[in-house]
């Protein structure tokens, strides 16, 4: 974390995709320590965890929706010795 002196605000590089839900954890777990530490104002860290709680969201309905589609995929396929 950096902090931009012309606004005194912390600034953050791009870090880790945050294409699961335990990198999105481990990403609430350094805001909650860095808000605890007094290093993160509390109201840009309650933003940035609402973001990532949606992030959160989304990642496990996309999961939810991959594996519906993976069922019905197998529900497709005949089965031995069923009659049609």
């Amino acid at each position: 974390m950096e902090t931009d002196s012309s606004k005194d605000t912390p600034t953050w590089k791009a870090g880790r995709k945050l294409n699961t839900l335990s990198t999105v954890r481990s990403e609430m777990g350094k805001l909650y320590r860095l808000t605890a530490n007094g290093q993160l104002p509390a109201d840009l860290s309650y933003k940035m965890v609402m973001v990532l709680r949606e992030l959160g969201r989304l990642i496990t309905e996309s999961d939810i929706e991959n594996r519906i589609a993976e069922l019905e995929a197998l529900s497709q396929i005949p089965r031995r010795g069923k009659r049609s």
